[in-house]
């Protein structure tokens, strides 16, 4: 090699290092050639945590199979992403729906979507006899235990765990009770050692050792108030069996069972109530929103908030103590929430006909009149994105071809589980466009008795059997 050759040799080098090492130094930085914008840009990743474990990931058109050795969730982290909005898609067996996803990404950050979970297309039954009869009455009362009735006299416990029977009381032999009388409702303590069942117009007491009619068991506050036993309001104390509020329509009342006292708490005409361990809440029909403690034998009230009498509808509000304030829902549909550290009164909804709340009370579902359902933050939740209080989505779910009965939380409460009784419908909270949800095929009638989120098991009747299905992994 001559020296010119050399000499051109050297500066063709020169001129590479030059030109190639910016571009080194840029793609160790994280950065990447944007073809659309004819210039390097700051790449961000996305993070994304999946079930089932293994699952096929499509990036933008682009397919990639996965695998995790995550016991609980599977992670994937796709690095070096230029910012844009970028489409996923995952699917696992066909055994399972997909999900799909527009992720915006930006420089240097990282996207999340954590709480992705595809449910099963066709969940396998599980389906525990029970009767050869249809029934006729029929009432959840713990997690493995179902009462129902027959004939609506005879009411009997099914502990479908065990899978057995025992009778609990028959209406036809108890005496005071109608020959017409039966069971519309059974209410149960909060451990479930008493009950409380109601008739069209009687019921009766049942504790660990007896029965008694609450005509003649209340029949002192019934004399005094000059009511009928079905103007009463009864609610369990939620920390003591022994326990029970009973609402006329003019005064609260507390009864005791262990002692058989009654003792009158309030002289007001009460709408709501929310008896909690510690302190209660309770709204008359003024509007006024107090609370009282249950001092010896005296109750003390004070005044914590006031909603205009002209907003309130008629019929009996269900409070619920969340942060910073209560949460009121009524029979009609009407649904506030009291702030009660800036002292406000935000109207929610007036015609919010079915309503949960998540177990940890940072979000409630309801659904309105006209079936749209909506997810309403009650405190500050920072997860993949960040939700205000008080911020609300509107879920564009399709309209339910039957009355949605019941509504459950599931997957740490970013999943809802809405159940009529011909159709199963689970919707992913997320502000994030397109909203997923999913249908899966269940047959027959589906009357839900409950739901186990550690398990995603749904449990239901077809009013003859128990049937239960994991709709997830």
């Amino acid at each position: 090699m001559n020296k010119k050759t050399r000499t051109l040799v050297l500066i063709l080098l020169t001129l590479v290092f030059f030109v190639i090492t910016p571009i080194i130094v840029r793609l160790s930085q994280g950065y990447r050639f944007d073809f659309s914008q004819r210039k390097f840009v700051q790449t961000g990743a996305i993070y994304l945590k999946t079930k089932p474990e293994e699952i096929t990931l499509i990036l933008d058109g682009k397919e990639k199979l996965f695998k995790s050795s995550s016991l609980i969730y599977n992670g994937i982290l796709l690095k070096n992403l230029i910012p844009q909005i970028h489409r996923l898609s995952l699917k696992a067996t066909d055994a399972y729906f997909t999900w799909e996803k527009n992720l915006t990404l930006e420089p240097l950050l990282v996207s999340k979507a954590t709480r992705i979970v595809l449910p099963l297309r066709q969940p396998e039954i599980t389906e525990i006899p029970v009767s050869s009869s249809t029934f006729k009455f029929f009432s959840f009362l713990s997690d493995t235990q179902l009462l129902y009735s027959l004939d609506s006299k005879l009411v009997q416990q099914f502990d479908y765990q065990n899978q057995t029977t025992k009778s609990l009381f028959d209406l036809s032999k108890i005496r005071g009770i109608g020959a017409q009388e039966t069971v519309a409702q059974i209410l149960a303590s909060s451990a479930k050692k008493n009950l409380i069942a109601l008739t069209q117009t009687q019921g009766i007491l049942q504790t660990q050792d007896k029965i008694y009619p609450l005509n003649s068991y209340l029949e002192e506050i019934l004399t005094d108030s000059k009511i009928k036993l079905g103007q009463l309001k009864f609610i369990w104390h939620p920390q003591n069996d022994n326990l029970f509020f009973a609402i006329a329509p003019n005064a609260l009342y507390l009864i005791n069972i262990e002692n058989h006292q009654s003792e009158l708490l309030i002289q007001d005409k009460i709408i709501g109530l929310q008896p909690t361990d510690q302190a209660h809440s309770a709204l008359n029909s003024k509007g006024e929103i107090y609370t009282f403690s249950l001092t010896g034998s005296q109750a003390t009230s004070t005044p914590v908030a006031q909603l205009e009498t002209a907003s309130l509808a008629k019929g009996f509000y269900t409070i619920y103590s969340v942060k910073d304030g209560l949460l009121l829902w009524n029979d009609a549909g009407h649904l506030v929430f009291a702030d009660l550290v800036e002292n406000k009164v935000l109207e929610i909804s007036r015609n919010a006909t079915l309503l949960k709340l998540s177990d940890d009370k940072s979000r409630l579902a309801y659904i309105a009149s006209d079936g749209k359902v909506s997810v309403r933050f009650l405190e500050e939740v920072f997860d993949d994105i960040k939700y205000e209080p008080q911020e609300q989505l509107e879920l564009n779910l399709p309209a339910a071809n039957a009355k949605i009965e019941q509504i459950y939380f599931t997957n740490d409460n970013w999943y809802l589980v809405l159940v009529s009784r011909n159709q199963i419908t689970i919707s992913e909270i997320d502000k994030r466009s397109p909203l997923n949800y999913w249908q899966p095929k269940l047959t027959g009638s589906i009357f839900p008795l409950e739901f186990q989120a550690n398990h995603n098991k749904l449990i239901w009747t077809n009013k003859q059997n128990i049937l239960t299905a994991e709709l997830m992994p």
